[in-house]
């Protein structure tokens, strides 16, 4: 069992995307991967939660079934020295015929940067005023072609709590995950935003998952911190704050074109 990430522009890869990436660094690093039998054979490979699109993430979590003995400190290392930039492993053990990560999931936790610049009394005041409603409502988007579903949000997250970062105000809340399910942080945030006419924009605000968790907030896996080795933690640089980056020079001559088209 491995304790991933999935930081900077990989936030905008798929869940099945990000788990060929995990299936091409576990070959690559020749690691003795289980197979399932059949005509169609796939990698014993899974993740405890799929992960929506555009959410960075510092604690997703990946099951590999292995075929030969391998300790969980060489297989973690063996694979950070294969993974892309924005996926380390950070932490691993190893277990025998335990339930799946996924059976034992009750709670993920979030936070919400908002974008440069908004004004933190504006979050503050919906935070609070989330905080103080005994009941919170959303329609919840559902399959194409059918109805919303109307939700309670504050049976699967009862309270937000605000931070006022330099520059910027950041929004911390958990998610009950429950057989009846649970929600997803988009819900919450266009939920603030419609109720409370905050005028956000939900593209530009960064939301991070850091962490998941079993039941009373216990860890999913109990090995050891890894250090970050050949794989060290994504940067994604702020075009807007770095003035000083090189600037590709785009030119607006036709020449060498050979259509001489505008």
């Amino acid at each position: 069992r491995l304790k991933i990430t999935k930081e900077g522009g990989l936030r905008f890869i798929s869940h099945l995307e990000y788990m060929r990436t995990l299936e091409r660094a576990v070959r690559r690093a020749k690691l003795p991967a289980a197979w399932t039998e059949g005509f169609n054979p796939h990698m014993k490979l899974s993740l405890a939660s799929a992960l929506g699109l555009g959410i960075e993430s510092l604690s997703e979590y990946a099951e590999l079934e292995l075929a030969a003995p391998l300790s969980a400190a060489a297989a973690a290392a063996a694979l950070n020295a294969k993974l892309p930039r924005g996926i380390r492993a950070l932490a691993a053990d190893v277990v025998e015929k335990a339930p799946k990560l996924a059976a034992l999931l009750a709670m993920a936790s979030y936070t919400a940067d908002m974008p440069e610049g908004f004004p933190a009394e504006s979050i503050n005041r919906a935070a609070a005023g989330y905080n103080e409603a005994p009941e919170f409502f959303c329609d919840k988007k559902t399959a194409p072609g059918k109805p919303a579903r109307r939700l309670d949000l504050k049976k699967y997250t009862p309270a937000v709590t605000c931070e006022n970062l330099p520059g910027r105000a950041r929004l911390c809340f958990d998610c009950l995950i429950t057989a009846a399910g649970s929600v997803r942080a988009h819900d919450l945030i266009d939920a603030l935003n419609s109720r409370f006419g905050l005028g956000l924009d939900i593209l530009a605000v960064r939301i991070t998952r850091t962490g998941l968790y079993r039941e009373g907030r216990e860890p999913l896996i109990t090995g050891p911190t890894l250090s970050d080795g050949a794989n060290p933690p994504f940067w994604w640089p702020d075009i807007k704050r770095e003035p000083n980056l090189p600037q590709r020079e785009v030119s607006h001559s036709n020449e060498g074109s050979g259509n001489g088209e505008d």
